[in-house]
């Protein structure tokens, strides 16, 4: 029983002069050490996040289409759309053709591409909610429409809602 406790007493002090001489200046030993330990600089509430960096382009590009500000070669922006749309990425793709130029209501922006001379049986929807970070697709493919959402559905505001609205009767009606 005392060799537990004399091992014990010798533990704990081996312990605590290495807490003590860490809070001293580094030598070589606890140099790593401290390089490791050491308190990340805190970052400005003002910074944009990484995930939110892929929409600048879209949010500053208000008025233009997307072959003009050039989203299908956007590394950050195409590896959302295709985790996304997965298979299906590939065929937006090919078929984004005839095209609307990018809206902005609110914080949602709205992005239109369908197949040429086909919009009524092959068209896409995209809206980018800027705010909130989020990407939902609409495709409307002979008269039935699919949605893809990465976060959940984005409340469209009034006009846009609108237009998806309109956008679904003509699909109906081009079956």
């Amino acid at each position: 029983m005392k060799y537990n406790y004399s091992l014990t007493v010798i533990t704990l002090a081996t312990l605590l002069t290495a807490a003590c001489s860490s809070t001293s200046a580094p030598n070589t030993a606890n140099s790593t050490h401290a390089a490791n330990t050491a308190t990340p600089t805190p970052v400005a509430a003002s910074t944009t996040p990484a995930a939110d960096a892929s929409l600048h382009l879209l949010k500053r590009s208000v008025g233009k289409t997307a072959a003009e500000i050039g989203l299908w070669e956007n590394n950050e922006i195409t590896a959302r759309l295709e985790k996304l749309l997965g298979a299906d990425y590939t065929s937006m793709k090919q078929n984004w053709q005839t095209q609307t130029p990018i809206e902005a209501e609110g914080s949602v922006l709205s992005l239109t591409g369908c197949e040429n001379n086909n919009c009524g049986g092959n068209q896409y929807l995209m809206y980018v909610d800027t705010a909130n970070n989020n990407i939902n697709v609409y495709r409307f493919k002979d008269g039935k429409m699919k949605t893809y959402s990465e976060k959940g559905a984005i409340e469209l505001p009034k006009g846009l809602a609108k237009d998806l609205e309109t956008t679904k009767q003509n699909a109906e009606t081009s079956k």
